[in-house]
């Protein structure tokens, strides 16, 4: 085995979670559009918890991917902490260039935690509330064996 195929596996399938994410939860946001088009707190409740239970659904399901490979713990908490090094260097790129489409793609390995910032807003500053989402991936590590 390659010294980084396990962040390299990891990735792929944060990344295909994080889209296969970003499409079902516009799809939910087009149905629920469908139907009223006026936004209402109810729909934004609706899309809120449909985001953090396709989050954690999938976060799980990237977990047991990674379990069936039989990586090692401590090689899945390498590749997650090059996982957090590179939300870390995308976060530093957006506040350098500014949120924009570059950094909306780049952020999509990133997209299963982001529900962690934003229940963290609203009870700490920003700066503080988008540490624990970064280093969520960590979690990754405890589907390794033993």
């Amino acid at each position: 085995m390659r010294k980084d195929e396990v962040f390299r596996r990891l990735i792929l399938l944060a990344a295909a979670a994080g889209l296969l994410m970003r499409v079902i939860l516009y799809q939910v946001v087009w149905l629920l559009v469908r139907q009223s088009p006026q936004l209402e707190q109810e729909m934004l409740v609706w899309i809120y918890g449909m985001r953090i239970f396709v989050s954690i659904v999938l976060f799980f399901a990237v977990g047991f991917l990674m379990r069936q490979k039989r990586y090692s713990r401590k090689q899945l908490f390498l590749a997650t902490g090059k996982l957090m090094g590179y939300g870390l260097a995308i976060l530093v790129l957006e506040q350098a260039l500014g949120a924009n489409v570059f950094t909306y793609w780049l952020y999509l390995p990133l997209e299963l935690f982001s529900w962690i910032q934003l229940v963290l807003n609203n009870v700490l500053p920003a700066a503080v509330a988008v540490l624990p989402s970064v280093a969520a991936p960590l979690f990754w590590s405890l589907f390794g064996k033993k």
